[in-house]
């Protein structure tokens, strides 16, 4: 294998002039792309970090760059990382130790999201109040609150007199009565999950080739609102609206906005 990186028209065109790359790659030359040229093998690659492109030579985008040409070449990755300016910047060339960090922190805003909605949920949940009430208030207790009935209807659900310490040891709070949510939450710290060459797939098909590392929060929105298209909590807006990836200095980080 041979990555090379053409410094003028003249030498760009020695590499791409011949049948095999397509005719627009003769015409275009750019001085930040890079070409791949696989031994033994017709097939040829052009990089270009700037332009967020990654096409075979027949022009055509890769769209699972981490499948066997970057995890049978490794060498590609280590070659860009090393050689080219910002490229540890983008997906698919940033390593695994800046992406699962980015996706950690990205989680711990959505877990504390999710935890506010549950426990919005749970305020309001009618048959869940019914249920504690009938299982750990005493038929005294339950008997006053009826004495007061007139006076709380607009109310909230008041959970003063629960004692919550019992319902916890005997396994019965919100999260263990409620199977949707609890199916929910654990299908979004599935999407967590996601490997790189998921990651790299759904990069080619929502953005460019190449995707910047402070898109990251917008593809992990997109991936847990198609695998749970219909039950997902929102957590897709709360990325989109309130999650930035940014840079500072030489390295990526996670905030609110």
């Amino acid at each position: 294998m041979l990555i090379v990186h053409p410094l003028d028209i003249i030498s760009f065109q020695r590499y791409t002039g011949d049948a095999d790359w397509h005719p627009d790659y003769f015409q275009k030359y750019d001085p930040s792309a890079y070409i791949i040229l696989m031994k033994n093998s017709a097939e040829k690659y052009m990089v270009d970090i700037y332009q967020e492109t990654f096409r075979d030579r027949f022009g055509e985008k890769v769209e699972d760059p981490y499948g066997s040409l970057l995890n049978e070449n490794p060498q590609i990755i280590e070659y860009f990382v090393n050689n080219v300016p910002g490229a540890r910047d983008y997906i698919p060339f940033a390593p695994e130790s800046v992406i699962r960090p980015l996706l950690k922190k990205i989680k711990e805003y959505v877990d504390a999201y999710i935890w506010e909605e549950t426990s919005d949920w749970e305020a309001h949940d009618e048959n869940y109040f019914d249920y504690i009430r009938e299982k750990y208030l005493s038929k005294d207790d339950d008997d006053d609150d009826d004495d007061d009935d007139d006076d709380d209807d607009d109310d909230a659900n008041d959970w003063s007199d629960i004692n919550w310490e019992e319902v916890h040891k005997n396994g019965d709070d919100y999260l263990n009565y409620n199977d949707q949510l609890r199916n929910l939450i654990e299908n979004i710290d599935d999407c967590f999950l996601i490997s790189l060459e998921e990651l790299g797939e759904l990069s080619a098909d929502r953005y460019n080739e190449l995707t910047r590392l402070d898109h990251i929060e917008s593809l992990m929105a997109t991936y847990i609102n198609r695998k749970h298209y219909e039950d997902h909590m929102n957590v897709p807006s709360f990325l989109l609206q309130k999650v930035i990836v940014y840079k500072s200095g030489d390295v990526w980080d996670v905030r609110l906005k």
